[in-house]
């Protein structure tokens, strides 16, 4: 990854060894993109671009996303969202990895059903924590690749520009790019029982603990 040479690192990395990294690969039966294993492997976990925090393979991640699909398809039932013609909602949630989180409550996650065998690249989706009504508002595929996830939000969003204008505004627009690392232990907690705190509450926790943050209004000056 030549472009996170760019990248100004604020505190010490805690990069993620190769053999912890195949140990989770083995311990969970997952195939992590390239490209991510890379990208812990050189800065391991902490907020992205003042943006995004991204989680480094670890049980704790593993125990978050399970507690947000979890909670999160118990929302898309009660709501009764439609399924979008090109996503189904559910087999999403049951087949895939959160490995971020944004300052909006918006999670990335990955798609194992598409993984690519040659790349192990695989779909790459943004989810709305706060559900509304309108279900395409609360879902949309990025793409597939971690490399060009990254390269936008630290360098340059033009690359995500044939985007619709939601999956813009999840992934955050009008903010712009911000070419710096903040290592952290992401996540911070593990998930409490989910009868006592939603899901939502637990990510607001989690980003009133981030490191550097700054407002809206900071982020715009920037």
């Amino acid at each position: 990854m030549e472009l996170l040479l760019k990248v100004k690192i604020n505190g010490s990395l805690d990069p993620v060894s190769e053999q912890d990294i195949a140990q989770f690969e083995t311990d969970y039966n997952l195939c992590l993109p390239s490209d991510y294993k890379r990208f812990c492997q050189t800065f391991g976990s902490g907020e992205l671009g003042g943006e995004w925090r991204i989680f480094s393979p670890t049980r704790e991640m593993v125990d978050y996303s399970n507690d947000f699909t979890d909670w999160f398809k118990q929302r898309v039932v009660s709501h009764k969202l439609v399924s979008h013609p090109e996503t189904d909602i559910l087999a999403l949630l049951s087949n895939c990895l959160v490995f971020g989180t944004n300052y909006s409550c918006v999670v990335a996650v990955w798609d194992f059903r598409s993984i690519n065998t040659l790349d192990e690249n695989c779909g790459i989706y943004l989810i709305q924590s706060e559900v509304t009504e309108e279900y395409e508002e609360c879902v949309y595929r990025l793409g597939t690749s971690f490399y060009k996830f990254v390269l936008a939000t630290v360098l340059d969003k033009s690359v995500y520009d044939g985007l619709p204008k939601g999956a813009k505004s999840l992934f955050g627009w009008p903010f712009l790019p911000h070419s710096e690392f903040q290592p952290a232990n992401f996540p911070y907690v593990k998930p409490p029982d989910r009868s006592k705190q939603s899901i939502l509450d637990r990510v607001l926790t989690l980003l009133r603990r981030r490191p550097g943050h700054a407002n809206h209004s900071e982020r715009q000056r920037r």
